[in-house]
């Protein structure tokens, strides 16, 4: 399953080229999103060094998207994501999960503030 931040950039990992002879410079990327079947398409630039064994690829999702520079607007929640050859070949099929993006979450006591988690770049 890929994690994509609500209204931010998010680099995933996906294995579309690892069983096959494409070398392609990009791919398109459609998210079905599981409670409304909304369709949303996106063309991503592949940005990994080792092409042959995974492709690296990075979304922005934004309220104003984009598609041709891999941006997209989806809704909170669980997507079915494709990964396609810009030919249309289905190359790989899985779960995307939408979240917002998560900050540094506070316990106050006495005055202090304890860090309980923070994310980490």
């Amino acid at each position: 399953m890929i994690i994509i931040q609500k209204n931010g950039f998010s680099t995933i990992i996906v294995t579309a080229s690892e069983m096959t002879d494409y070398d392609e410079p990009s791919f398109i990327i459609s998210f079905r999103n599981k409670q409304t079947n909304e369709v949303v398409f996106c063309t991503v630039p592949d940005t990994s060094l080792f092409k042959n064994r995974y492709n690296l690829l990075t979304i922005k999702d934004t309220p104003n998207p984009i598609s041709l520079d891999g941006e997209v607007d989806l809704k909170i929640g669980y997507h079915e994501y494709t990964c396609l050859s810009l030919s249309g070949a289905v190359l790989e099929r899985g779960l995307a999960l939408v979240i917002w993006n998560r900050q540094t979450v506070t316990s106050h006591q006495n005055n202090n503030i304890n860090i309980v988690y923070e994310k980490t770049t």
